[in-house]
């Protein structure tokens, strides 16, 4: 990845001046969108974010910049004073706002410090220590907080004219669901006219306005957990949009469901208590307006939505860097999860099925 030309010290001056550096910016690894850096300082270091016009692992793919200024009002919005704050729980949010100058666009925020994300915590083998609460208490406070967000945003025409994120969701329609006829092509799936119709219409809808606020990137390396503390950090919102929140539960259980396939028996226990404990606290928190909250197609949707994700990951343009990367992309491994894949889409189950039950037909690790 191209270092940007951009001044952060300049940043860092205009928008902190209270703030000592104690050295010079470190970049940060993992960022595929945006550009990301650490400044030690005094009294805490902070993290940098940078959204150049373009998808920062891959310049020559054009991506409105705008996608930090949703970042940053969703950070704000959650943050201490704003309206959503009572939202959070102690043990889950977003990391604090500091600075954001939209002209760059550059977003300062608080350091989460090295916390592993989800992902690492679900891939690291039987012998791994559980949290003392247990990952599914952690994972029924991040359902429940999620659930909290789409209960209290629902209808809510002020913050639905925020967070009209339509670039995001344009290059969603796009790269994700448009896609999908043409990946099941490539794979010899009879049916992937009939699919990829269904999944382009789903993207096409998912663009138009929706019910409530979604954070929009609810996957395990948007997760960072503290084990000792027994803390999550919900990171990268710049994909929040006011739209469907299948978009937020389909998304998880899609990247759950991809660590269980390609993990031994700790990692799948590990999954399977994500999955239950999400869904219980997601399910308590929506339960006063589940039935307006969720159409009568959120099921179908979203397991159109793992379907597709799926599919990105494995045979798609979302591939590199991330659990299929190193199968062949005609090898067993990837065979199974398209099956799994075109199984999702074809043969919908129950949103609870979906993120506690979706583990049961892996074939052995």
């Amino acid at each position: 990845m191209t270092t940007p030309d951009v001044d952060i010290q300049a940043f860092l001056r205009k928008h902190l001046d209270g703030l000592t550096p104690l050295g010079s910016p470190e970049p940060l690894s993992g960022g595929m969108l945006n550009v990301l850096w650490r400044i030690p300082a005094d009294p805490d270091a902070i993290v940098v974010k940078y959204a150049p016009p373009y998808i920062a692992a891959d310049p020559d793919s054009p991506l409105d910049p705008s996608r930090l200024t949703f970042e940053f009002r969703a950070l704000d919005i959650f943050d201490v004073g704003g309206e959503l704050a009572s939202l959070g729980l102690s043990t889950v949010r977003p990391p604090r706002p500091l600075a954001f100058d939209a002209s760059i666009p550059m977003l300062a925020m608080e350091d989460c410090g090295d916390w592993p994300h989800l992902g690492d915590r679900l891939q690291r083998g039987d012998e791994a220590v559980a949290l003392d609460r247990g990952d599914g208490e952690v994972a029924w406070d991040l359902g429940r907080c999620l659930g909290r967000l789409h209960r209290r945003t629902l209808d809510d025409a002020e913050i639905a004219a925020r967070f009209d994120n339509s670039p995001i969701q344009e290059m969603r329609r796009d790269m994700q669901y448009a896609s999908v006829g043409a990946l099941l092509e490539r794979a010899d799936v009879e049916r992937a006219d009939e699919l990829g119709e269904r999944a382009a219409e789903l993207g096409e809808r998912l663009t138009q306005p929706g019910r409530c606020l979604t954070m929009g990137d609810l996957w395990p390396r948007s997760l960072l957990v503290d084990g000792d503390r027994d803390l999550l950090r919900l990171i990268d919102w710049e994909f929040a949009h006011y739209g469907d929140p299948i978009q937020d539960v389909a998304h998880l259980a899609a990247h759950l469901w991809m660590h269980a396939h390609c993990g031994d028996a700790g990692t799948r226990r590990r999954t399977r208590a994500w999955g239950e404990g999400f869904w219980r606290g997601y399910a308590d928190a929506v339960a006063s307006v589940r039935d307006d909250l969720l159409s009568s197609s959120a099921a179908r949707d979203a397991s159109l939505h793992v379907g597709a994700e799926i599919l990105v990951r494995t045979v798609g343009p979302f591939r590199e860097d991330y659990l299929y990367e190193d199968c062949l992309p005609e090898g067993q491994k990837v065979r199974e999860a398209v099956s799994a894949a075109v199984d999702f889409m074809t043969n919908p189950p129950s949103l609870e099925a979906l993120c506690m039950g979706a583990f049961d037909s892996l074939p052995d690790p």
